[in-house]
């Protein structure tokens, strides 16, 4: 039942989730944050298991911010969506993680942009992306 939306516009890149935690058919949660600050201009919405969405997503951040740390500067959104991409890749083979992302980003010289990476490894640059069952209603408003 989780619901993920982005949307790039000129000059912005948006995304948004519920905070709803489910089990079946019982909430177990009204107040869960399901969307990550990355850094100063990236944010990470991810959706799917809570154990490994937050597991996940935590480990990205901490990940990136060692990079910072190590390399005196920060990922770009591209590359930080092909480091989540290859790591949720590696993961499949190793330790499966149920986690369907949407990162957004501003970067200076290229603009917003968002990234649609799915718990398979998929990634593709979008305009806009759902995951989720409000995926399906949100898609079909947002295609033209």
């Amino acid at each position: 039942m989780d619901h993920l939306l982005g949307l790039v516009g000129d000059g912005y890149a948006l995304v948004a989730a519920d905070r709803n935690v489910n089990h079946s058919i019982i909430a177990v949660k009204h107040d869960e944050d399901k969307i990550l600050k990355l850094d100063d201009s990236k944010l990470l919405g991810c959706v799917g298991e809570l154990g490994d969405t937050k597991n996940f997503s935590e480990f990205v951040q901490k990940n990136m911010a060692l990079y910072t740390l190590r390399n005196g500067c920060k990922l770009s959104t591209h590359a930080a969506a092909h480091f989540v991409r290859g790591e949720i890749a590696h993961a499949i083979r190793h330790s499966p993680k149920m986690c369907n992302m949407i990162l957004v980003g501003y970067d200076g010289d290229s603009g917003p942009s968002l990234y649609h990476i799915d718990y398979l490894g998929g990634m593709h640059k979008m305009n806009y992306g759902a995951h989720g069952y409000g995926g399906f209603f949100a898609s079909s408003l947002m295609d033209r």
